[in-house]
């Protein structure tokens, strides 16, 4: 239940006119994949993709989109395995050290 209300809170931000949906078939971790074991956080990615695109009405800074994602991921592994955090968190650490090194240029 808490990882639903977090979820919710962490993914209200309003997608400006004529950004397309979230859809579960796209691809939306550009350059890393959006799944690994049964943790799929594409949702995550898919927000995250919309903070760095300014496609966002209230956009935030690029380091809290950062975070956004990391804490997207903990929250999607977390219901796969939520036994597992410190699966969650190294996974969602990974990503969130790979879009701070290398993501820079594509946050517009």
């Amino acid at each position: 239940m808490l990882s639903k209300m977090f979820l919710i809170k962490l993914y209200k931000p309003i997608l400006k006119k004529g950004v397309h949906k979230y859809k579960k078939s796209l691809d939306y971790c550009s350059f890393s994949p959006d799944q690994i074991a049964k943790c799929r956080f594409n949702l995550a990615c898919y927000w995250h993709d919309r903070q760095y695109r300014d496609e966002i009405v209230n956009r935030r800074s690029r380091l809290m989109a950062d975070i956004d994602l990391f804490f997207g991921i903990i929250v999607e592994c977390f219901k796969v395995r939520p036994t597992s955090i410190i699966w969650s968190w190294w996974i969602a650490r990974t990503y969130f050290r790979a879009v701070r090194v290398l993501g820079g240029k594509f946050y517009i």
